[in-house]
């Protein structure tokens, strides 16, 4: 398990892995990934607040059995809300708060929950 101190901005991204035998062709721009970070049951942030319109689309041809990584990108350690998801939103817990992340991609890609500890 991450844990991240006071000082630190936590990063997050996801990988791809293609388990296949064959190369798979799919949708993986910014346009259709989402990150949610929950709290127990309750939505703390999610990427589907945040400000989409200049997020593309990007084919991606993953050769079987090839693994990519998405650019990590920091999480302000803020929760979303309608009217956004950046450093100006309400600060999140911390002082040893567990929070978990996960991503989609496309829709039909979702990834193993990961537990971090903001202390």
């Amino acid at each position: 398990m991450n844990r991240f101190s006071a000082d630190q901005t936590p990063h997050i991204w996801f990988t791809l892995t293609n388990t296949n035998s064959v190369d798979c062709t799919f949708n993986a721009g910014a346009k259709v990934q989402y990150f949610t970070i929950k709290s127990g049951d309750e939505q703390i942030w999610t990427s589907r607040q945040c400000d989409r319109d200049n997020l593309t689309d990007s084919e991606i041809v993953l050769k079987a059995s090839q693994t990519i990584s998405s650019p990590a990108q920091p999480w302000e350690k803020v929760f979303s809300s309608p009217t956004g998801c950046g450093t100006d939103e309400t600060p999140v817990a911390t002082g040893g708060a567990s929070y978990h992340v996960e991503a989609e991609v496309s829709g039909e890609l979702s990834s193993n929950d990961q537990q971090f500890v903001l202390d």
